[in-house]
């Protein structure tokens, strides 16, 4: 065999070899979309992610990687946004089912799901585009509508989209002035600017009786657009609340108390002109507390009442209850103190005290007392006995007191209502953090854990972090309102801190609000043990008991071999083409000394 068909051997099989050797490697966070799914529209079909998603530009199979969670980040068609049902029960499969709302009217829409998955042992979370192609019934392409049936554009809006997102209750200022602020939630986003409507309007229910509402009217109408709304943003300039402000001035002769006030709203779906559909007219009630307006009486009471007494005869001056606070679930007793304020007796008085949700209920069974006669201005108290149900506090508790009683040889009747301050037990569970405890300096480990509300209350501004001088977290994560009977999970990757080693201590602190905006906040300590990693010496012994350890012989890693081969296969390509080259030109050279002999 001559020299150069020698090296060309050789190299090829280091060629071959260098293949064998080749290892895929894997850079940190790279998964796209790289697919496209075709459905019937408003139907639900199944994605399969292992065949639409790609890890840096390479198709991924179960053994590269495990899909652990998927949420759909948004469904954007043109420029508005749509939301659809997604099924993960089979995530574990690389499956995920979706089902889209009405509204969409695009052939093409770009679905953005966040995946979480598992590579290596370790959790990573990416956010993918990817595009599906609606078809009508008929395979066709959809352009917004069904091939069979037009889109009932009167069904786009109901009176359930839009909320009323419990805040503390408004109160009055010392000038008599008291600002309502509405904070309304569209199908549960906070973030009302972004509703898709095309038309809103809102306006409070007046009226001139003081008792229903208790401002004076300043203005011939208080309505507001979305061209009124309020806007809080961040120091990051990220939207945090938004509201409808509502300021009033409060009447002279507006009693002390709970008032409940009426607000109506109106609305169309974007898109939805008024010549396709009526607005949706949507009630929401609210309640403020005069305290700085008409005492009932002079005496001062807990408790107070909204009546009016230039008209009243029987009148609830208002009330005592024996604890300072009322839970879900306690039993108590309530002094209710009605006054005649008329200049002449009363008789046969029957009074029942009520409460129309059946939150609050007596204990004995009879809500409802006998008093044969109150005298001219005169004064009485009665107690009775009440259990909060343990959903009481979910809404306003608010109690009437009716009466029936003689007056001037006449039956006449009165009706007094109040607010009864009933609170909700606040019940939200932490599981116990999972975690690794011993983790080396600049490692890191997976966090998780989960909360629970089992409450029968709905908690606002749900947000977690961690707290530790040692030890850091990669995010805050804010999970917004839970609902009663739901599950967050809190899921980060926890490190030690710059320049700290050794056990460190933490908390995983849960911040939340109740319906009034009291802030609480729930524990969950962590302790992590963070050491160094001890690269050895030539030799090792353990107490003097074991004979010296020879380390093995080092040699070079696999990359140094292949970067050897390369420079090798390179070298030996030059070489193999100049032997070639040299080879032909002494050919050459031979047979045009033939041809001049």
């Amino acid at each position: 065999m001559r020299t150069d068909q020698k090296i060309l051997t050789f190299i090829l099989a280091l060629t071959l070899l260098l293949g064998v050797m080749t290892v895929p490697v894997f850079a940190e966070g790279g998964l796209t979309g790289n697919g496209t799914v075709s459905s019937t529209y408003n139907s639900s079909f199944d994605m399969d992610l292992y065949s639409l998603v790609s890890y840096n530009g390479n198709a991924v199979t179960k053994a590269d990687l495990t899909f652990t969670k998927a949420e759909i980040a948004e469904i954007r068609d043109g420029s508005s946004v749509f939301f659809s049902t997604c099924n993960t029960a089979d995530i574990a499969q690389g499956i995920i089912g979706l089902t889209f709302k009405q509204g969409i009217s695009k052939a093409y829409t770009n679905v953005k799901v966040a995946l979480t998955y598992t590579k290596g042992g370790t959790s990573y979370t990416d956010t993918v585009l990817l595009p599906v192609e609606l078809k009508n019934d008929g395979g066709e392409e959809w352009t917004g509508e069904k091939t069979d049936e037009k889109v009932d554009l009167t069904t786009l809006q109901s009176i359930y989209d839009i909320t009323l997102r419990p805040t503390a209750i408004a109160q009055d200022d010392k000038e008599h002035n008291i600002d309502i602020q509405l904070h309304l939630a569209y199908k549960g986003d906070r973030n009302f600017q972004d509703a898709p409507l095309s038309y809103f309007r809102i306006e409070p229910v007046v009226s001139g009786k003081t008792t229903d509402f208790p401002f004076k009217l300043e203005y011939s109408a208080y309505g507001k657009t979305m061209a009124d709304i309020k806007v809080v943003k961040d120091k990051d300039g990220k939207v945090t609340d938004t509201y409808f402000d509502f300021p009033f001035a409060v009447k002279s002769d507006a009693v002390n108390g709970y008032y409940p006030v009426t607000f109506k709203l109106y609305h169309l779906y974007k898109n939805v002109d008024f010549d396709e559909a009526t607005p949706v007219e949507t009630t929401i009630t609210t309640y403020v507390e005069i305290r700085n307006g008409k005492k009932a009486s002079d005496s001062t009471t807990p408790g107070t009442v909204t009546s009016d007494p230039s008209t009243a005869i029987l009148l609830l001056e208002g009330y005592e209850l024996s604890a300072d606070e009322i839970k879900a679930g306690d039993t108590f007793d309530i002094t209710l103190k009605i006054r005649n304020t008329s200049g002449k007796k009363v008789t046969d008085v029957k009074s029942t005290l009520t409460e129309a949700k059946g939150t609050v209920l007596p204990v004995s069974g009879a809500s409802s007392f006998y008093v044969e006669e109150i005298g001219a201005g005169e004064t009485i108290e009665k107690t009775l006995t009440l259990k909060a149900q343990a959903d009481a506090g979910v809404l306003p508790v608010e109690m009437t007191l009716s009466n029936a009683f003689v007056h001037e040889d006449s039956a006449k009747t009165s009706t007094d209502s109040f607010i009864l301050p009933v609170t909700q037990v606040v019940n939200l569970s932490l599981d116990a953090p999972t975690y690794a405890t011993e983790i080396y300096t600049g490692d890191s480990t997976n966090l998780t854990m989960k909360l629970y509300n089992k409450g029968k209350s709905m908690l606002y501004n749900v947000s977690v972090y961690l707290e530790s001088e040692g030890l850091k977290a990669d995010e805050t994560y804010y999970a917004g309102n839970m609902d009663s009977g739901t599950t967050k999970t809190y899921d980060v990757m926890i490190s030690a801190a710059d320049g700290y080693e050794g056990q460190l201590e933490g908390e995983i602190v849960v911040s939340f609000e109740d319906a009034l905006g009291n802030v609480s906040e729930r524990r969950s300590p962590i302790s992590v043990n963070v050491a160094t990693m001890d690269w050895g010496e030539d030799t090792w012994y353990d107490d003097g008991m074991m004979e010296p350890v020879e380390e093995p012989k080092k040699g070079l890693p696999w990359w140094g071999w292949a970067a050897i081969g390369l420079a090798v296969v390179t070298t030996g390509i030059g070489i193999a083409v100049s032997s070639v080259k040299k080879h032909k030109k002494k050919q050459q050279e031979k047979e045009d000394e033939d041809e001049m002999e």
